[in-house]
């Protein structure tokens, strides 16, 4: 609450405890939505939870998208509730977007998914954390440990279709 106490109407005594709750505390990431809703994504899944703690079994199979083993870093919501999330999957970083039903988001990518462009000075890079800029695009940081390192942090900025916006700095990247 704005008090910063734990919300009763939230699950039990403002907690929720369920076989996910293990994932997501060990390394899950979340996202309040403007209707709400908790979105929260783990080593290979991204999970939505109504406003009172319940699995919103709307949302993928029982609340659930399985996004294929990928482990995903950060994620961020439209206001229509298309949800977009990055992270890695098999070395490689990736950006997911959702329809606010959970299934791959129509015009997003080919098929839900975009493969980073890394920058020549980084190519382990990895994305790590995503915003909404606006209405129409979405803006992505990444780096690895070398560029770390060396203090980069690279942005990039997606359309709401997935393209990089060649607007954005060099080529889409900063």
């Amino acid at each position: 609450t704005a008090a910063g106490q734990p919300d009763a109407t939230f699950g039990v005594d403002g907690v929720v405890v369920d076989d996910l709750s293990p994932r997501i505390v060990n390394g899950g990431r979340g996202v309040r939505a403007a209707d709400d809703s908790l979105y929260f994504g783990a080593s290979d899944f991204v999970a939505k939870y109504t406003p009172t703690g319940a699995r919103d079994v709307s949302f993928g199979a029982n609340g659930l998208v399985d996004v294929a083993m990928a482990r995903i870093s950060s994620i961020a919501v439209r206001a229509d509730g298309a949800l977009f999330a990055v992270g890695t999957l098999d070395s490689d970083a990736y950006a997911f977007g959702f329809s606010a039903s959970g299934a791959p988001l129509p015009g997003f990518a080919a098929d839900g998914k975009v493969a980073a462009v890394r920058p020549a000075s980084a190519p382990g890079a990895a994305f790590l954390s995503i915003l909404r800029d606006g209405d129409s695009s979405l803006v992505i940081g990444q780096f690895d440990d070398e560029s770390y390192e060396r203090g980069e942090l690279f942005v990039q900025r997606l359309r709401d279709d997935g393209s990089f916006d060649p607007a954005f700095g060099e080529g889409g990247m900063l």
